[in-house]
């Protein structure tokens, strides 16, 4: 059995660690490029290993700790500190158990960890962490004491543990010559891996010897590539809120909508491949106009969410057609059932959600969506919540310029699924730059 040094008491967080000096000392004479890169800093403690990532230039930096009081007493405040006031754009914290992580994090060009394999229980929570968030191309950096005594762990068992697929090429890129022996171990995935993953990613109807569908995950990446798509269920309707991301001046203001009406009562947000993305569209006003030809009534958006989904899912098991590159969200109001709203993701599986969000900052838009009491808020409210969390999820370094979309179905349209009127649009869009701003001045407070 395996334990901690002092049996319960928490050790970590506060305490620079000598191998996150190590690692950081080794970032820096190394040279390693981070410039446009997404970053996770694993078990982060104070954070240092991240904050170099945002120094140098990174796309994004998602800091984890297994303590929520060492993120916020600790590196939130370093974070902001030591960083531009822009610094909360790029960011995001994550508190929590290892295993409990995998619906919160996205994929990383580079993973750096340290302190992090002093106890062997742990080490396939870490390892699937790396095997489900690393980048085809990405990098781990894990720094380690050789041996941990009185817990077990050891850089020998942890990276023979690794070994044992033959997805992982491993090397020591140092080691320590004075004190006690520390090592930084180097991940990436070998060539062999790559030309496997070839084997088995051209058709959907294959399954790759560990259980994936490498078309299905394709498909997921052609989402995560969008513009940020965000819906919110209140207590008296669904809004829909879009970050239409503009790439040239030549476009025609309004042209290229992501929000659609698919009945009277029912709208729908798309992410991802926009002609992928009408297709779902006809193929749902197809569903609703048949079932209201056959019972005379409107469509449930469950069952119309129900349809959608298998028709998806149907594109994911013939070697014939490929997946559908986007996800879409239904929402719905009525005075018998009130708000609903479902979506459906590349796969085919549709979930019911108060909130979800689509694109490249999902998870972000996650974060914000949080922190709202969604039940207790009037469609009105749910609006400038929406376009304020796309303002504040958007890319300026990468995306300068969008178009927000909006679009509503509640009590206040009558149950109808509408556009937002220009004068609310106009009252939104002032609220969400007002708040984006407020933020940007409380962040230069705080440094």
């Amino acid at each position: 059995m395996n334990s901690d040094v002092i049996s319960g008491v928490y050790e970590g967080g506060l305490k620079i660690w000598e191998c996150t000096l190590d690692l950081l000392d080794y970032l820096n004479k190394e040279s390693v490029q981070f410039d446009g890169l997404d970053v996770l800093d694993l078990g982060c403690g104070a954070g240092l290993l991240g904050m170099h990532a945002l120094r140098k230039g990174a796309h994004s930096v998602h800091f984890q700790d297994y303590n929520t009081e060492v993120l916020s007493l600790c590196t939130i405040p370093n974070v902001i500190l030591n960083n531009n006031p822009d610094v909360k754009s790029k960011t995001n914290f994550f508190a929590g158990d290892w295993g409990s992580l995998h619906h919160k994090l996205k994929s990383y060009d580079i993973i750096l960890t340290s302190e992090t394999i002093y106890n062997p229980e742990n080490y396939r929570k870490l390892i699937q962490i790396f095997e489900e968030m690393v980048k085809k191309n990405g990098v781990i950096y894990v720094a380690a004491k050789h041996f941990y005594f009185g817990v077990g762990g050891n850089v020998y068992e942890f990276e023979k543990l690794l070994r044992q697929n033959e997805r992982w090429n491993t090397s020591i890129c140092f080691c320590s010559t004075e004190g006690v022996k520390r090592e930084i171990l180097k991940i990436v995935q070998s060539a062999d891996q790559n030309h496997q993953r070839a084997k088995y990613d051209l058709s959907a109807s294959q399954f790759s010897p560990d259980g994936r569908v490498f078309q299905v995950e394709y498909a997921q990446k052609a989402v995560e590539n969008s513009g940020t798509a965000v819906a919110l269920r209140g207590k008296d309707g669904v809004v829909f809120a879009v970050e239409k991301l503009v790439t040239s001046k030549l476009y025609e203001t309004g042209a290229n909508r992501r929000i659609f009406n698919i009945d009277t009562h029912i709208g729908m947000a798309v992410a991802g491949l926009l002609a992928d993305s009408r297709q779902i569209v006809e193929t749902a006003r197809t569903e609703a106009s048949n079932y209201r030809a056959e019972y005379g009534g409107n469509i449930p958006v469950k069952y119309l969410a129900d349809r959608v989904a298998m028709y998806k899912h149907a594109y994911t098991l013939y070697s014939a057609v490929r997946p559908f590159g986007c996800s879409v969200a239904l929402g719905s109001y009525d005075e018998v059932d009130g708000p609903q709203l479902f979506m459906v993701d590349p796969s085919g599986v549709s979930f019911g959600y108060l909130g979800c969000a689509m694109g490249k900052a999902r998870q972000a838009a996650k974060t914000e969506m949080e922190k709202l009491k969604l039940k207790d808020m009037t469609c009105m409210e749910l609006l400038k919540e929406a376009a304020k969390i796309i303002y504040i999820v958007h890319d300026e370094v990468k995306d300068k310029h969008f178009e927000l979309e909006l679009g509503w179905v509640g009590a206040v349209t009558q149950g109808r699924h509408q556009k937002v009127p220009q004068d609310v649009y106009s009252e939104v869009e002032r609220y969400a730059k007002s708040a984006l701003e407020d933020d940007s001045d409380s962040g230069n407070d705080d440094m």
